[in-house]
């Protein structure tokens, strides 16, 4: 894909020792964490596909006898009240075991169009609000009507430029 290049780079220079991936996520043919950190050992959760997500006990299972210092998450969208709407209600559960082994930082990662004012019905199977500390990292094209709410509820956004990947 067209954004694998500055993915690539941002990982440059990482060592087995520095990263660990467990990724739940799980696309037909795709394989979106090999251009994130080429070489890096890569664990699948287990589980069942369901929707591009894998989920079930064995899941929960493994993510309950694991630590992470940071973890990255996405979701279907996220409303400016700070509320997390996803398709699939087993993906909320996965993303909670997986938050509470968390010991430094949770990061989500959320392109303009999955950022709302409201939740609409299309995304909105199942919904949380996550109340500890994250930050959402998101790109330019991003409403900052949507940005400054969320600032101002104390939440971290990080938007990503073109110039900040492309040098």
């Amino acid at each position: 894909p067209a954004d694998a290049a500055p993915q690539a780079t941002a990982a440059e220079g990482l060592t087995e020792e520095e990263v660990s991936l467990y990724p739940h996520l799980l696309r037909e043919g795709e394989t979106p964490w090999g251009a994130l950190v080429s070489g890096q050992p890569v664990t699948l959760t287990g589980g069942e596909p369901r929707d591009h997500v894998m989920v079930g006990d064995y899941v929960m299972r493994n993510l309950l006898n694991m630590t992470a210092n940071k973890t990255f998450i996405g979701c279907a969208a996220i409303t400016a009240q700070g509320e997390f709407c996803y398709n699939i209600p087993m993906e909320i559960g996965i993303n909670e075991a997986m938050i509470s082994r968390t010991t430094q930082g949770l990061y989500i990662l959320a392109d303009h169009t999955k950022l709302q004012k409201t939740a609409s019905t299309e995304n909105r199977y199942g919904s949380c609000i996550y109340e500890g500390h994250w930050t959402l990292i998101t790109d330019e094209k991003v409403d900052p009507d949507i940005v400054a709410e969320l600032r101002a509820m104390g939440k971290h956004v990080y938007v990503v430029g073109i110039d900040d990947i492309i040098p």
